[in-house]
């Protein structure tokens, strides 16, 4: 009996045994999958967006672009016979949202890559996570900390030195000696004051000073017209809608759009900031992308093709107002898909990233991408062009139609 007792219990411990390992390999196995290839069939890739909140007015269309591309390639078979899964969400402006969604979707969904932050301030709360768990991000801000020293931060905006040096390089063409800037305080509004007082001498200009006013701030007369009193030649909002509309719109109520030009950021390029400002919007000149003069350019432009058909596409889709800020997402869709392609069966985390940071010769909507391990944004602003508000229009400005 105790013989057989023992055989009994060897025999228990024996299968309970069998069973642990049986389970450790299974976990580890789907782990692997997950998080490497997700399945023999989709990619998962995350989208983080900015649709509600102080940055709806660059999150929204950039989102609307993403599901638009991503829709057609996967009408067109997904990318190498794999359809394309995109899991969004909505940070909803905030940097501690975007974290958390950012974080869910690296252990819970198991994504291979993340597009998205309409912002340079939501980006950046997701960056150190991205960084520690080595998943491939593609930001949609301007901000430069995101990228300068990353492994696995990319991003499709020139950068705040790029846009800046476009700006000031029209003001020197111009004869302005004196510039002042008004900017939004928070992240992309310091990165363009950096960017400012470190290029502003190589143009022959003098800063005469710096003001800044909260995002949501209706009134911003009193920084003007302390701005003013330093007699600069023309001043630069560094902000987006609606922050830029209440300055553009103080700067005319207070005379000033009559003596100085007013210079704004890209991410001011869209029709809400002329709705909002009004007729302070006349007159103010930004540097921008091509989309949304895409019927005013030379058909021999080396982007006319890629940015006509997409405006073509995007307006027969979506009702909003057309702005420069579904070409970030569309770019960063151009850069994602290409890496994805070129991983053929091994698509995994860091291939995608060694895929992108390889990157060269991809004529995108803002400019071709030259990507190297010291630079994840590889533009050099030649893909840029400066627009100017025309009877209540963006019109090209300064640019050669041949």
């Amino acid at each position: 009996m105790k013989i057989k007792k023992f055989h009994l219990q060897c025999l228990i411990l024996i299968v309970a045994l069998g069973l642990v390992l049986a389970g450790c390999s299974s976990s580890s196995s789907t782990s692997s999958t997950s998080s490497d290839s997700n399945s023999d069939k989709t990619i998962r890739i995350g989208a983080i967006w900015d649709v509600t909140g102080a940055g709806s007015a660059l999150g929204v269309p950039e989102r609307n672009a993403l599901r638009m591309l991503v829709e057609k390639t996967n009408e067109n078979g997904g990318i190498n016979g794999k359809k394309v899964e995109l899991i969004e969400s909505d940070n909803q402006s905030n940097e501690t949202k975007a974290l958390t969604d950012a974080k869910r979707m690296i252990s819970q969904e198991k994504v291979v890559a993340i597009i998205g932050g309409a912002q340079s301030t939501t980006s950046l709360s997701m960056v150190p996570t991205i960084e520690s768990e080595g998943v491939p991000y593609i930001s949609n801000g301007s901000n430069r900390g995101i990228i300068n020293g990353k492994k696995w931060a990319f991003l499709t905006p020139p950068s705040d030195e790029v846009l800046i040096t476009t700006i000031l390089k029209d003001a020197q063409k111009n004869g302005i000696k004196k510039m002042a800037m008004i900017r939004v305080n928070n992240d992309f509004g310091k990165s363009g004051e950096e960017a400012f007082k470190k290029n502003a001498s190589k143009y022959g200009l003098e800063v005469t000073g710096v003001e800044q006013f909260n995002a949501d701030a209706k009134d911003v007369k009193v920084q003007l017209n302390k701005l003013i009193t330093d007699k600069p030649d023309a001043l630069i909002v560094w902000s987006v809608v609606p922050g830029s509309a209440a300055v553009a719109k103080d700067f005319f109520e207070l005379g000033y759009s009559d003596k100085l030009k007013l210079y704004a950021s890209s991410g001011t390029v869209s029709q809400k900031f002329i709705e909002l400002a009004g007729k302070g919007s006349e007159g103010v000149i930004m540097p921008t992308y091509k989309l949304l003069v895409a019927d005013q350019l030379s058909k021999d432009d080396p982007q006319y093709k890629i940015v006509t058909e997409f405006k073509e596409a995007y307006e027969a889709k979506y009702d909003d107002e057309l702005s420069q800020f579904p070409s970030n997402a569309a770019d960063a869709w151009y850069l994602l898909e290409d890496a994805i392609k070129r991983a053929g069966d091994n698509v995994s985390r860091k291939t995608i990233r060694d895929n992108l940071e390889s990157t060269k010769g991809l004529v995108g909507q803002i400019g071709e991408y030259q990507m190297t391990p010291d630079d994840h944004n590889g533009l050099d602003g030649s893909g840029l062009i400066l627009v100017k508000v025309e009877n209540g229009k963006f019109v090209p400005y300064g640019y050669e139609k041949k």
